[in-house]
């Protein structure tokens, strides 16, 4: 299909849907249709899977749709259910449906979006509408007619001249949300326009612009996507034509007139490449662009690929200009590290504004020193938003999970003057964050090699290498002695870094020197120790495939604490403690 025809299909298939479907009877019919339709793609069905299980908080769930390629998660409601009315959910809990879908995404693309350049636009257009004039007296006049309408076309006109770009979109979902997002901003400034033409003609409503000129401004075009997947490349596309559809809608409702459809010129701007590889100006030139947004990829530093490791150093080390003085900075830094690298040059000397959700190991240890040093000393970047790390519930029921954190940041030279740092709903603001993600002066740790005088070497604790399938929630852990009581006494509490600082439980299943026929008494261990095995065959590290032969048991395997005490003031001090994985309750002795 042509991309014309594309559109022209997108157009069609939103006509055929609109004021229509039920969850239980339409929904695969409705997706399906989307990806033979709209997306022609042959055999959908193995593009699509219904009623995915999932794991949230411990409990089973299952989400309407999941497209495994670009891990698109689909939860929806029959036309005519209330978006802001609780449902009574599995677990005794309610939840809006907003709520229910949030809890599989936790509102990414809005927790980046909105600080990075939503608010400020939406405060802006408030201060507009309530724009007044005082006289000398002090009465006050609302704005001459005139100027009223000047200064919101010229807000339309900010909002049609932004240009954002996602270098690792995916199936478009950053770049769909910000174009609904700034189209619905749009659609407030044209209704705000024509109300304001109403009340200032007592009623005889005059919409020349209107009737003589298509009254959208924003166009899919300003909004720019890089993505290495052809599928949800073509994803990507879909959802920013349906999304323009969408929205028509909405505008035609406000003017209460028909709008032809939008020129089949403008275009979805999502380029099929490795953005790693690919120089972003020939996508996009850094002098037009306006914000950089995505949530690039989360391989750990050991869990990237021969490709990905090589493009790591390409970017981090070679790329540098200075690879005798970057020798070896790529080693421990997890792959979204890279995204922050070549965004930092790109956005080099320009007002970009940039946000990005990112492991939050970038932000914690021997990671902090290679990226921030680098960015912020290097090469002129500063932090202006952070989110304290919290947890990113993944679409796999066989998946760790992982903490992220979401910066934003700029050139030094255009940073904002007012930081903010967002934990939970809270929102705090200083004069700086640091790399640390905290409201403090930039101080970096610099790693040594050696331990000073006096202080133990540190060394691995247990490792389980296991894909998190030794490892339990609490809530896991209470489940699964609901049905099996017996296997309790192979349960032992965890404690890594985040339980020994913030007091949360974890536990693992512990079966060192256990014989295998007491194992497969249990389905559940049995199950468990199953999926370690398939983990560790499936692995690309060596030793981690040698171990599949002993799926029960960590690979890595301390089990005493070593501790150095020295006393002061009849207090005693830790220095070093090599391992956090513990079987008994340990007491230091004073």
């Amino acid at each position: 299909m042509t991309v014309s025809e594309k559109r022209e299909a997108a157009r069609q298939f939103f006509q055929k849907w609109v004021n229509k479907g039920k969850e239980d009877e339409d929904d695969r019919s409705y997706w399906i249709d989307i990806l033979t339709r709209l997306m022609a793609v042959e055999n959908a069905t193995d593009h699509i899977e219904f009623q995915k299980k999932v794991i949230i908080d411990g409990n089973t769930k299952r989400i309407d749709a999941y497209i495994p390629e670009t891990k698109v998660l689909i939860e929806q409601k029959s036309l005519g259910v209330s978006l802001d009315k609780k449902i009574l959910q599995s677990g005794g809990i309610e939840l809006t449906p907003y709520e229910q879908a949030k809890r599989y995404n936790d509102n990414l693309p809005y927790k980046v979006i909105d600080p990075l350049f939503l608010d400020d636009l939406k405060q802006e257009f408030e201060e507009l509408k309530n724009m007044q004039t005082r006289k000398k007296d002090g009465s006050i006049n609302p704005i001459p007619y005139a100027n009223k309408m000047k200064y919101l076309d010229a807000f339309q006109d900010k909002l049609a001249s932004l240009k954002f770009l996602d270098p690792a979109c995916g199936s478009g979902n950053f770049l769909t949300e910000t174009y609904l997002s700034i189209r619905r901003l749009e659609n407030a400034v044209i209704k705000e326009k024509y109300e304001y033409q109403k009340d200032a003609f007592a009623g005889q409503i005059s919409l020349t612009d209107l009737n003589t000129m298509n009254p959208i401004k924003v166009s899919i075009s300003h909004f720019y996507g890089i993505e290495i997947n052809d599928f949800a490349v073509t994803v990507a596309k879909a959802a920013l034509w349906i999304a323009e559809s969408q929205m028509l809608e909405e505008t035609k409702a406000i003017v209460h007139m028909n709008i032809s459809y939008l020129p089949l010129e403008t275009n979805a701007y999502i380029i099929e490449d490795n953005s790693l590889k690919l120089d972003w100006n020939d996508v996009v030139p850094n002098y037009e662009l306006n914000y950089i947004m995505g949530n690039p990829p989360f391989n750990g530093a050991r869990t990237m690929s021969k490709e990905q490791k090589a493009e790591m150093v390409n970017i981090v080390e070679t790329e540098s200009g200075d690879p005798k003085k970057y020798k070896n900075y790529s080693k421990n830094l997890d792959y979204v590290a890279a995204w922050y690298f070549v965004a930092a040059r790109y956005i080099k000397g320009t007002g970009i504004q940039a946000g990005f959700v990112s492991t939050s190991s970038i932000c914690q240890g021997e990671q902090v020193f290679p990226l921030w040093n680098t960015l912020i000393n290097d090469m002129n970047i500063l932090i202006n938003f952070a989110y304290k790390p919290f947890k990113w519930e993944s679409e796999s029921t066989k998946s760790a999970q992982v903490f992220v954190t979401i910066i934003g940041f700029s050139d030094k030279s255009f940073a904002l003057k007012e930081k903010r740092l967002f934990e939970g709903n809270d929102c705090k603001k200083g004069e700086n964050i640091s790399p640390y993600i905290m409201l403090a002066p930039t101080i970096i740790v610099k790693p040594h090699k050696d331990a000073p005088d006096g202080v133990l070497k540190i060394a691995f604790g247990n490792q389980p290498r296991d894909g998190g399938n030794l490892i339990l929630t609490e809530e896991e852990r209470d489940e699964i002695l609901k049905k099996e009581p017996s296997v309790s006494k192979y349960i032992l509490p965890y404690i890594g870094s985040l339980e020994l600082i913030k007091g949360t439980k974890r536990y693992c299943i512990w079966l060192n020197e256990v014989p295998p026929e007491e194992i497969v008494k249990s389905k559940f261990l049995t199950e468990r120790i199953n999926l370690v095995r398939e983990f560790r065959l499936s692995s690309k590290a060596k030793t981690t495939n040698q171990y599949a032969s002993c799926r029960w048991n960590y690979i890595y395997f301390r089990q005493f604490i070593f501790y150095k005490m020295q006393k002061t003031n009849k207090m005693p001090i830790i220095h070093y403690q090599l391992i956090f994985f513990y079987k008994h309750v340990f007491s230091f002795e004073h």
